[in-house]
């Protein structure tokens, strides 16, 4: 997940299969092992950005939660 804290681009998903206007306040998502890359930059990017394990990763099973 890319939450845009600033800037102005585009987000390119699959190759160009999906193509997705990257600008302040948006929240764009990429599916898991998908290709992407930010293209047509009009503006720097300042972005957070938030990786998550599966519901069934071996991390939540070493923390206990079920």
């Amino acid at each position: 997940i890319y939450y845009v804290l600033s800037g102005e681009a585009k987000l390119e998903i699959d190759e160009g299969k999906e193509i997705l206007e990257a600008f302040r306040g948006s929240v764009l998502f990429v599916p898991r092992q998908t290709k992407h890359r930010f293209i047509q930059i009009l503006s720097p990017l300042q972005l957070l950005v938030v990786f998550s394990a599966t519901h069934s990763s071996r991390l939540e099973n070493i923390s206990g939660i079920e």
